[in-house]
């Protein structure tokens, strides 16, 4: 393998490893069998594990934000970018799950500085287009910053909440059994009306 391949597939392995056991328990040394690489390896590429753990958070960040961007070209309003965001954690739930229980995991070292990297910092993954995409679709040009940011964090929030909802067990559970308050229809709904409801408060009060 190449080094960006090595690199890669160390990732994609700690990303199974740190949601599966957590932060602590993950061996360096177990993750290296499975990526099939030595434990100098990772070294060489991370430094330290809590490096590597900040890296593959930035890999879960990177993923969602290339997949924003490629359905704000499909499309120009913000419910329809949320409703692809929802079907593509529906398509395939492992990545949004692993980064969930990676983001609910406590007592991580901050990385190295020269491993330092802010993407997380900054809010939901795309969310320069979600705010740009609001910005056009309410013609708010005459809305504050600290509105449109109130109104994309609401809008992911209630996003990532039937994210969450819809992934679990449970819930695929009742949907099956048709015993779910909502089947996936009216969860789709509930996105819509309340990304509805968050616009139409931007345009009433700007």
């Amino acid at each position: 393998m190449t080094k960006v391949e090595t690199k890669q597939s160390i990732i994609e392995v700690a990303l199974r490893f740190f949601s599966e056991y957590g932060y602590d328990g993950t061996s360096i040394r177990d993750l290296a069998t499975k990526a099939e690489v030595n434990v100098a390896s990772i070294n060489y590429h991370f430094g330290t594990k809590q490096n590597l753990y900040w890296a593959t958070m930035k890999y879960c960040h990177e993923v969602f934000k290339d997949k924003i961007e490629e359905f704000s070209k499909e499309t120009n309003t913000v419910n329809e970018i949320m409703l692809k965001i929802f079907d593509f954690v529906l398509d395939d739930p492992s990545l949004f799950k692993a980064t969930m229980k990676m983001m609910m995991t406590d007592g991580v070292p901050d990385p190295d500085p020269e491993y330092y990297d802010d993407c997380c910092e900054k809010g939901p993954p795309g969310v320069e287009v979600i705010a740009s995409t609001l910005i056009h679709e309410v013609g708010a040009s005459k809305v504050s910053d600290e509105k449109i940011a109130w109104a994309v964090r609401a809008i992911f929030g209630n996003l990532m909440h039937w994210c969450l909802v819809s992934t679990t067990s449970k819930m695929n559970m009742l949907l099956k059994a048709n015993k779910a308050p909502l089947d996936l229809k009216g969860i789709r709904r509930e996105i819509v009306l309340t990304t509805d409801a968050i616009c139409a408060q931007l345009k009433a009060r700007p």
